[in-house]
């Protein structure tokens, strides 16, 4: 998405906007559905807060640590909006 960015020649801030408030929490929210509907471990939620941390630190600074607290709340929701009904 940096590079598609660069193409459209959009600022720094639009960059920052769109890929860490829009599409990553779309992205949040999907790892949260796809973990429930495939059954994966909870423990799955963890790798994409983790992996932006990693990525964000060195680059933007202190606040990866709290968009990425926000992309884990986000996918547990939806982990949890999204359980099967036990049928007795």
């Amino acid at each position: 998405m940096p590079i598609l960015f660069n193409l459209f020649h959009l600022g720094r801030t639009n960059r920052i906007v769109w890929l860490f408030f829009v599409i990553n929490i779309f992205f949040a929210g999907f790892i949260g559905w796809f973990s429930r509907k495939y059954e994966l471990s909870f423990y799955n939620l963890v790798i994409f807060p983790v992996i932006f941390v990693i990525s964000v630190f060195v680059k933007y600074g202190r606040y990866g640590y709290f968009l990425a607290g926000i992309y884990l709340v986000l996918s547990i929701l939806i982990y949890f909006l999204f359980e099967k009904e036990n049928k007795w």
